[in-house]
């Protein structure tokens, strides 16, 4: 402390003598106000670098209580979305998979450790159920996902061992302070839905006994025939043997 305060006493003095004369430095007085004042510009210091350890500290303790947290909110949020019955993933704005829950490993064969950082349109949608290749330019996933927009609808995708599976899909971008981060596809499996209304549109529409065409499907094909023949002016005729 003394080699601060001998500086500021020196620079005081000179500054006093500058601006009152030489005979102002001069005198116990005078030599009284410089220590006084040295001291409470030292003290100043002293308490002024106190406070910035002090704010340093608490900023390192302020990052890693928010580090702690950002953990901890993270593994909460990946053990409630464990939890849920659809599939979820979430990919970053380059389409890469960033996370993936058990239901999603579940329905497509496919383990999070195994697909994270992969991109998800050539693991999980890059074919048709023709097996011809799936466009990413035709994706309606990729495209909402880059455009930042949800989107809703029904789709195929591919499981690990080659097979398709119905879904049913919805996808939410991911925001951060306004910022684009990337996207959260939640999708469940409706191959029982499909199948249900495969039964009940064969019960509707086929004999039970012979599962031939029953009156129904005549009527409904027939509908339609007329509808078209309407719409482009085309004529028609029908024979019952």
């Amino acid at each position: 402390d003394n080699h601060p305060r001998m500086n500021l006493h020196r620079l005081l003095n000179r500054q006093i003598k500058r601006h009152l004369g030489e005979a102002a430095g001069v005198g116990s007085k005078w030599r009284a106000l410089l220590e006084a004042i040295s001291d409470f510009y030292v003290e100043i210091d002293r308490e002024r670098e106190l406070m910035q350890n002090a704010l340093a500290v608490n900023s390192a303790e302020l990052t890693e209580v928010n580090e702690q947290l950002r953990i901890r909110n993270r593994e909460v949020m990946q053990t409630m979305l464990n939890t849920l019955s659809e599939g979820v993933y979430a990919t970053d704005v380059n389409g890469l998979v960033t996370f993936m829950n058990m239901s999603a490993e579940q329905i497509l064969g496919w383990t999070e450790r195994e697909i994270i950082g992969r991109r998800a349109h050539d693991v999980i949608h890059h074919l048709r159920t023709d097996g011809t290749p799936y466009p990413p330019e035709k994706s309606l996933l990729l495209e909402a996902s880059r455009l930042g927009h949800s989107a809703a609808g029904e789709d195929f995708f591919v499981r690990r061992d080659g097979h398709f599976v119905p879904v049913s899909f919805r996808l939410n971008p991911l925001r951060q302070e306004g910022n684009l981060l990337g996207s959260l596809v939640s999708f469940r499996d409706i191959s029982e839905r499909l199948e249900s209304e495969e039964r009940i549109n064969q019960l509707a529409f086929f004999d039970p006994l012979t599962n031939l065409p029953n009156r129904r499907l005549l009527l409904d094909r027939l509908g339609q025939a007329l509808a078209i023949s309407a719409r482009q002016q085309l004529f028609g005729a029908v024979l019952f043997i």
